[in-house]
């Protein structure tokens, strides 16, 4: 009886305000058959535009969504995420259009998946490879003195080697030779299958670049070339009326408020997904820290009060990662863990969740990845950066008066002796030896079987479901439709929440009152102050660099740097 008076109640609380915001909702598209939908930096939302799209399919008043590809440029995962809403938009009845001022080979992955995709005459087609860069560093740091005492646990756990080598090693090179490869045939069969035709006629208009937009019309990789005026008067003719204005930030805002309100009103059980972007590390950000980041100490008090939740059926956590810190990762996975144990968790992974990444991940009840997701690179690396000498050369000349053994293993002015050096050798493998046990334990598999695809190798999604470190490929709509059915729920059942961790802000003013309310005796920390601030403009490796600094010897669960460009906080 008590929970039907609560369901009245709420229900005339929220039922007027409800149907008042969801008025406004149809209004605001009433005469807008067809609605422009930026894809670059100009959008006008703060949500992820898959999510935008698949929510289009549900409006009855929206006819046709026009995509605008200008500075288009996302990760392969999110690539995959974009292409399965508007195959979404399609099967929901809507056409959907694209136009493009130039077009490489991802970009025309997303045009090949629309009902008709435009190109400028006078653009151009950048049909290239897949590339990965990185710099070495060894001579550059020797001649400044600057020595790199870095070790790792696993043969493919290349971190360390831009800092200790001059060239990749051999392991490195096959490694990300054997992924950049599983990235070109997804991204080749993509856009092969959706324009029916073999991959070897899309070979054909291969290492040409750039090539005449004319020519991939003519092999059929577009279906128009056309300026942007015409082909929005193209549109308009096909939907008998002008197209109208191009924003969608009112129409979401009502949008999700009218959500909240139907989920106020329906009660029941709720589907929480935690979307968790950036390097894994734990404690206060550096000073010129901007970017999103995975802090345990945010993150393990917001899981902990999912498990305690009685109203939360399920958690779907969405991690876009390339690692970090291995003791942030632990105490992550531990939480993880624990929350798994008492309903579904499933892990969805982004365009890069490795190392750290995929330690995190590991505990939950299922992983989904995309196909083009960069996953694996479970290993450990570790060690700290020695600037004796390039003091030296500086005129500084710095002394330490010490007691008892080992009282400057961390410090930055004093190598490892081999002994010192086989031991933090040792910590490292038995911090390897832990993430092994947590996939294992988290994947029901044998650690020799874990072990066998781990050594720091990385993988894309698809590779990584044929080695048994994921369990199916999807996106949102399937990591929800997977934890619904681990949770018994129905299908559409459930209200989904969204919770996200907003970036550090005002880097320059913390960094400025960190030297203004530090004390005399502090004078020292202004190197790790300015190290943190620089290396916080550098997006992961700021922050990877940043722990190596002020952490020395602390083992880091972190992919592959040249990666880095790969990772990209969720749009």
């Amino acid at each position: 009886m008590a929970s039907v008076l609560g369901l009245l109640l709420r229900g005339a609380l929220a039922g007027l305000p409800w149907l008042l915001i969801a008025g406004l909702r149809a209004l605001s598209l009433r005469g807008r058959p067809a609605l422009r939908v930026p894809l670059g930096a100009d959008r006008d939302t703060p949500e992820a535009p898959a999510v935008l799209l698949r929510a289009l399919a549900d409006e009855p008043a929206v006819r046709a969504v026009d995509l605008d590809l200008r500075d288009f440029a996302v990760g392969g995962a999110t690539l995959e995420d974009l292409r399965g809403a508007v195959l979404a938009l399609r099967a929901a009845g809507k056409l959907v259009s694209a136009h493009a001022d130039t077009v490489g080979l991802r970009g025309l992955q997303l045009l090949s998946a629309v009902d008709h995709g435009s190109l400028t005459p006078s653009g151009e087609v950048l049909l290239t490879g897949f590339a990965s860069s990185q710099t070495f560093f060894a001579d550059a740091l020797a001649l400044v003195g600057v020595r790199a005492e870095l070790m790792s646990a696993g043969t493919y756990k290349s971190f360390g080697e831009r800092y200790t080598r001059n060239a990749p090693s051999g392991p490195h090179r096959e490694a990300v030779a054997h992924v950049l490869t599983g990235l070109w045939d997804e991204a080749l069969a993509t856009i092969a299958a959706d324009r029916r035709r073999p991959v070897a006629a899309l070979g054909a208009l291969l290492g040409k670049a750039p090539l005449d937009p004319a020519a991939l019309h003519a092999a059929g990789g577009v279906d128009q070339l056309a300026y942007p005026d015409q082909a929005a008067a193209e549109l308009e003719q096909l939907l008998g009326g002008p197209r109208p204005s191009p924003s969608l930030g009112w129409w979401w805002r009502l949008r999700r408020a009218e959500a909240r309100l139907r989920g106020f009103i329906r009660g029941g059980p709720r589907l929480c997904v935690v979307e968790l972007d950036g390097p894994i590390s734990a404690g206060a950000p550096g000073p010129g820290e901007r970017g999103p980041r995975i802090d345990p100490d945010e993150l393990v008090p917001v899981l902990d009060a999912l498990r305690e939740d009685p109203s939360i059926a399920g958690v779907v956590l969405a991690i876009n990662s390339p690692g970090g810190s291995a003791l942030a990762s632990d105490l992550i996975a531990r939480a993880v863990r624990r929350l798994a144990d008492t309903r579904p968790v499933i892990a969805l992974l982004g365009d890069v969740a490795a190392s750290g990444g995929y330690y995190i991940a590991a505990p939950c009840s299922e992983i989904i990845a995309r196909p083009s997701t960069i996953t694996g690179s479970i290993g450990v690396v570790g060690g700290k950066i020695v600037l004796r000498d390039a003091l030296t050369r500086l005129g500084v000349h710095p002394e330490s008066i010490t007691v008892g053994p080992d009282a400057e293993l961390h410090s930055p002015l004093t190598g490892w002796d081999r002994d010192q050096a086989d031991r933090f050798r040792a910590s490292l493998h038995r911090t390897y030896a832990r993430f092994l046990a947590v996939v294992a334990g988290g994947r029901g598999l044998p650690v020799e079987a874990v072990a066998a695809v781990a050594e720091g190798r990385i993988w894309t999604g698809r590779q990584a479901l044929t080695h048994g470190l994921v369990d199916r490929l999807g996106d949102l709509e399937v990591a929800l439709g997977r934890l619904r059915l681990l949770a018994g729920l129905p299908p559409g059942a459930g209200r989904v929440l969204r919770h996200r961790f907003e970036p550090p802000r005002h880097g320059l003013l913390r960094l400025l009152l960190s030297q203004v309310r530090a004390p005399a005796a502090s004078a020292p920390r202004l190197p790790s102050a300015v190290f943190a601030a620089l290396g916080g403009q550098s997006g992961a490796l700021g922050v990877v660099l940043e722990e190596l600094w002020l952490r020395p010897m602390a083992p880091l669960c972190v992919a592959p740097l040249e990666l880095d460009a790969a990772w990209a906080p969720r749009p």
